[in-house]
């Protein structure tokens, strides 16, 4: 038993100074050089994501124009069709009115 806990022992001794081995690397400070580089990667990558997000809103809000323009062109052409309609049936019906109008006066 002694020969299995002390086996145990050192394992856990070993493992315990791998862990504390990378968490001590990976939490080093590193130099100036490679933080400046790190920053100009992640900076170039964000101005990347933002040119590629505008391009994507302007193409968007284009496409909406676009649509929003021929909405508004249907509609209008909609509402031109039905007042014209609308003004030929009212000349219609004061030209009727006006010959009545003309038919009472006369008799």
């Amino acid at each position: 038993m002694t020969t299995k806990s002390n086996f145990l022992g050192v394992m856990g001794f070993l493992f315990g100074a791998l862990a504390g081995a990378l968490v001590a690397i990976f939490n080093t400070p590193q130099s100036g050089k490679k933080t400046r580089a790190q920053i100009r990667e992640k900076s170039g990558e964000l101005v990347e994501k933002a040119v590629g997000r505008y391009e994507l809103t302007r193409s968007q809000a284009a496409q909406f124009v676009r649509g929003l323009k021929e909405d508004i062109s249907t509609r209008t052409s909609k509402l031109l069709r039905v007042g014209r309609n609308t003004l030929d049936r009212e000349k219609e019906l004061l030209k009727q009115s006006s010959k009545q109008v003309q038919k009472v006066l006369k008799s």
